[in-house]
């Protein structure tokens, strides 16, 4: 039985590549083979398509998705069709009656602020103003009790505020975080790697990230990559239950990217990730082809081919089943190859994480995986 579905399950969707603010690290930004946006007409044959074949879930990013004209159109008509609708934003609305159409529209918003001052977040986000401007829109969604995260990309610039950052954010009463480090996407210039931090650096901000997640527990929710199951984890047993449930089926690939989701780029092309825009991972376009004959198409063949690939540290690594490789498509803006070993290996971090807080439950992991190894 095929472990791939005939259609995605579920899309990203660049709606536009317009965007009011020039920040330093935007891959859309920085890429030289963007285009066009997509019509209204196309957008909505496009919708038609995702119904139809069956996607749950839609993610609305851009560019600034809500910059485009018929932005409430097209939330409307996918709202009438029961998506589940997810917003990526800057936070630059500054319509109080749009923003509550959003907090009503959207089952998850995410809101990118990168500092916990303005004039950091103005720099980083390239427009003096747009610190005060996310953080109304920010308040406006605590009105509507939105379902929303925070979203801070760490890099050179605001690394040294984070604690402060989740200070001031559980003072605003937001209360979710999701920290990312910046990438430098193979298309982007010397600007952007120049807030690239050093394999070092990214080890000890996830410890601090770690300790602070403890110390806030009780105030505000610290997403880290790879650690969210930690949550859940209070012995051996449900440790072996959570591995167990992660790859005792089989990890086949590393993320859904190609595999049971997809993107549409602002220009129509359909990508295994939104952040591989470029002419190397573009399937076909919605222009020529239907989704569903571009995703069942020889291209994406060829990626769920090359997708299986994974570093050969990692085929034996105890913590596959917690970070699959971490992501692929990250690793491509670090090394020309995808089955390169990601300079962020999380690693010597998790073994931090198990030597300090959960006694035995090391020696638990290579129990498991004696048996358990990622299929071929």
């Amino acid at each position: 039985m095929s472990i791939f579905p005939k259609f995605p399950n579920a899309i990203t969707w660049e709606i536009t590549n317009k965007c009011n603010l020039k920040c330093l690290h935007c891959y859309v930004r920085h890429n030289p083979e963007k285009g066009s946006d997509l019509n209204t007409d196309t957008i909505m044959r496009i919708i038609e398509q995702l119904d139809k074949g069956g996607t749950f879930s839609i993610t609305l990013t851009g560019g600034e998705p809500t910059l485009r004209q018929d932005f409430e159109h097209i939330v409307k008509e996918l709202r009438k069709r029961n998506f589940h609708l997810s917003l990526i934003t800057n936070g630059t609305v500054t319509d109080k009656r749009k923003i509550e159409f959003i907090a009503h529209n959207f089952d998850f918003i995410k809101v990118s602020l990168d500092a916990p001052v303005p004039e950091i977040h103005d720099f980083i986000r390239g427009k003096k103003g747009a610190f005060n401007t996310t953080l109304n829109f920010i308040k406006e969604l605590n009105k509507y009790n939105s379902n929303y995260t925070v979203a801070y990309t760490i890099n050179k610039i605001n690394k040294d505020y984070i604690e402060e950052f989740i200070s001031f954010a559980s003072s605003i009463k937001i209360k979710r975080i999701s920290f990312g480090f910046v990438t430098p996407y193979n298309y982007s210039d010397e600007e952007v790697k120049e807030l690239v931090l050093s394999p070092k650096e990214v080890n000890y901000i996830r410890k601090k990230l770690w300790i602070l997640r403890k110390k806030y527990k009780h105030i505000i929710k610290i997403r880290i990559n790879f650690c969210d199951i930690f949550d859940k984890i209070s012995n051996i047993h449900q440790l072996e239950k959570i591995l167990y449930k992660k790859i005792k089926k089989g990890i086949k690939y590393p993320c859904g990217a190609g595999i049971t989701t997809c993107a549409i780029s602002a220009e129509g092309y359909i990508l295994p990730c939104i952040v591989l825009n470029t002419k190397d991972f573009r399937w076909g376009n919605v222009l020529n082809n239907s989704i569903e004959s571009i995703w069942n198409g020889p291209k994406a063949r060829e990626w769920r081919i090359l997708f299986k690939k994974i570093p050969y540290e990692c085929t034996k690594c105890k913590y596959l089943g917690l970070c699959k490789t971490v992501c692929r498509a990250s690793v491509l803006a670090f090394s020309k190859k995808i089955d390169d070993l990601h300079p962020y290996c999380p690693k010597s971090f998790l073994n931090w994480v198990l030597k300090f807080e959960y006694n035995g439950i090391l020696n638990a992991i290579y129990k498991l995986n004696e048996n358990i190894r990622w299929r071929k």
